[in-house]
């Protein structure tokens, strides 16, 4: 139930944005559309242009990727500007908010809670809602609009091509599902650590903290704590980055083996004259 209620708490932050989200939308859906063109036009390229020696029908091609790569790409930087316009906007009213919350909190908040939690959740918490926002969340409409046009576009192309590349997908997104368990495990390890690390900071070198330590001579002991928390995190940053490594590696291999296993198909399929080699380029190139 809480979780139901903090997502409802954040997307009210968005409803005076409304008009620019509906404008992203566009674009993204318009940028999408634009990005099923050059596949196209180099099909055209191969199988009708170059074969018949159009060189008219060569100028139209490559003039068609050129004007629908400017052309995406304007309405790209639009598009940045109302994602920054968007999220920024969002990020000061959860900020504001964030803080006249706290400023509502009772004293015994404040003495119950490490000033380093607090800090932590006004900055790097209220960051990682930004990443989200600007970031996480747009990708995702991204990719589903894109998928969802590629997919039209692949089956109008060939059909039996789109069958074999999507029993190819759910082989390749199988195995990256432990990998992100794992990764959103370790980020949540880390975070803790990093918790730690800017509390034991804010008690020791804050006024209080610093002449405690300096009045009982216990320098040496808050230098070996926070050497032993640092090395914790120090330990799951490397864990980070290996699995990381490792699910890098596992994507670039998918990326070459679904191209692969299409070229297979589709090879099979152009000698015995099902499709055309210019079809096979841009079924490739929509799967990259």
């Amino acid at each position: 139930m809480t979780k139901r209620v903090d997502l409802r708490r954040i997307l009210a932050f968005f409803r005076p944005y409304l008009w620019q989200q509906a404008l992203v939308l566009i674009c993204i859906f318009v940028v999408s559309l634009i990005g099923l063109a050059p596949p196209l036009f180099t099909k055209w390229l191969i199988d009708g242009a170059i074969p018949q020696h159009d060189m008219n029908g060569v100028w139209l091609a490559v003039g068609g990727m050129v004007a629908s790569a400017l052309v995406a790409g304007l309405i790209g930087v639009y598009q940045g500007y109302l994602n920054s316009l968007v999220g920024e906007g969002i990020m000061r009213d959860i900020r504001t908010s964030l803080v006249a919350h706290l400023h509502r909190m009772p004293l015994s908040f404040f003495t119950g809670t490490k000033t380093g939690e607090i800090m932590n959740r006004v900055s790097n918490d209220v960051d990682n809602i930004d990443n989200v926002v600007t970031g996480t969340l747009i990708t995702i409409v991204t990719n589903v609009f894109q998928m969802l046009t590629t997919v039209i576009t692949i089956f109008i192309l060939d059909w039996r091509l789109a069958l074999i590349a999507l029993a190819i997908i759910p082989l390749m997104i199988f195995p990256l599902s432990p990998v992100g368990r794992r990764m959103y495990d370790i980020r949540k390890q880390t975070r803790e650590k990093r918790d730690a690390i800017e509390s034991i900071t804010q008690e020791t070198l804050s006024i209080s903290g610093i002449t405690l330590i300096k009045s009982f001579v216990r320098e040496s002991f808050e230098r070996a704590r926070f050497y032993a928390v640092g090395t914790d995190l120090m330990k799951l940053e490397i864990r980070l980055a290996m699995v990381g490594r490792w699910f890098i590696a596992a994507i670039t291999a998918m990326v070459i083996i679904g191209p692969a296993v299409v070229w297979l198909a589709g090879g099979w399929l152009a000698i015995t004259g099902g499709v055309t080699v210019g079809t096979i380029v841009a079924f490739v190139a929509y799967l990259n």
